[in-house]
This record gives structure tokens, sequence and C-alpha cells, in this order.
């Protein structure tokens, strides 16, 4: 009988030694809030990451993929408050099968980050023109975000005198006019590698992207009913025959 309940606590001691690991407590981001402020001919990225976790959290890691050649640069970061000196690294990697060039923030942490803390990224990105867009690459981290309700927050403001055209991403936004000028502001579940946009010095008018998607999928439902009642306008004639 001892040799029994040895062997059953053996294996119990075993079952949770390698179980454990599968319900250890994983790293995940509950809120991702970035504001992008054009200025002229600079643009500003502040962007604010608030982890969830119950372990505290040593090693901070962000990536920013390049999607042209846009730079970089004037990075300052700063865990709950408190500035922490970082090196920021370009790397080249595999990405869906091509070579891409991240920006790449890989450092330890003095004080470890532990529940309801918070890192800080400021930095100024030059050279995001391309195809008539503006690219924003964002520093993502390794770690989910909570799939719940809208984690992801991207708030894009443009100075005076510029305007939101075409099709951007977000793709599907409100745009707020004041007296400094045009934003939008856009919620997701997910963050995305960056933010683009198309900006010109003339208001889009009414025939913008978002408007002509409207009109689009607004004609094509009048095409479904209509081709839909006339079928039934036939079964019935068919019936009555």
């Amino acid at each position: 009988m001892k040799k029994v309940i040895s062997i059953s606590l053996s294996m119990l001691a075993l079952t949770i030694l390698f179980v454990s690991p599968l319900f250890a407590a994983k790293i995940a981001v509950k809120d991702y809030q970035t504001t992008v402020e054009m200025k002229d001919s600079s643009i500003t990225v502040q962007t604010k990451i608030i982890p969830n976790s119950s372990e505290p959290i040593k090693k901070l890691n962000l990536t920013a993929r390049k999607a042209a050649d846009e730079k970089i640069t004037e990075v300052a970061v700063s865990v709950n408050g408190k500035p922490l000196a970082v090196k920021v690294a370009e790397k080249t990697h595999e990405w869906a099968g091509k070579k891409v060039v991240s920006y790449v923030i890989d450092q330890e942490l003095t004080e470890p980050l532990s529940e309801g803390g918070e890192i800080s990224i400021t930095y100024t990105v030059g050279n995001t023109a391309k195809d008539g867009y503006i690219q924003i690459p964002l520093f993502i981290p390794p770690w989910k975000l909570v799939q719940a309700g809208m984690p992801f927050q991207a708030t894009f403001k443009l100075p005076k005198g510029k305007y939101f055209q075409g099709k951007s991403m977000p793709i599907s936004y409100k745009v707020e006019s004041s007296g400094d000028g045009e934003s939008v502001a856009f919620r997701n579940l997910n963050a995305p590698a960056g933010l683009y946009v198309a900006v010109g010095d003339d208001p889009a008018g009414f025939f913008t992207w978002g408007a002509k998607w409207t009109i689009t999928m607004f004609v094509l439902i009048l095409l479904c009913s209509f081709f839909y009642l006339r079928y039934e306008m036939r079964q019935i004639k068919g019936r009555a025959a």
C-alpha cells in the first residue's frame, strides 16, 4: 500500500513538473497607445505600452520594421517614468520571403517592470514618403495584445494646411477638423507593424477612398436585392400558372 501511495505521489509530482510550464503566466499587452504628429517636414511618434504580467519583466525587446527608406532617430525610452539608456540597432532578416530591415531595441532592465508598469517610447521619423504615402513604423513588443476590447489605439495629427487623402491605414477612420489641423483616431484588436496615410495640400472632397467604398457596397446591396426580388416574383408567377 505504501509503495502504491509513493508511486502515485511521484507521478503527481512529475505531472505538476511537466504541466506547470504550460500554465505559466504569459506576458500580454493590456494597452498600446500611439500618437503620430506631423509638423512641417518632421514626424514625432509617442507610444505608450502597458504590459499585463504577473511575473516581473526583466528584458525589453521592441522591433520597428521599415516599409521603405524611412529613418528613425532621436529615440527616447522610459520605464515607469524613468529614462532608460537604449541602443537602437538596424538588423536585416527574412519576412514573408523578403529581406527587410528593422530597428531593434534589445535591452536588459535595471529595474524589472512589474504589473501595471508602463513603457514609453518617443522618436522621430524621416524620409517617410513612398508613392504618395507617409510610412510610419511602430515599435512592437514580442507579446500579443490582450484579446478583449480594443487595446491598440492610434491617433494621427496633421498640421494646419495638410489634409488626409485616399486610402490609408487606419483603413476606417473619421477625420476630425479643428483650427490646428485634421486628426484621425483608430482602435483595433491587434497592433499593425506600421501606419501609412496619404496627405495632400487640398481637402480630399466628397469622393474619398472611404466614400467610394461605401457607395460601391451600397450599389452591390441594391443589385443583390433587385435580382433576389426578381427571382421571387418569377417563382410566384410560376406557381400561379
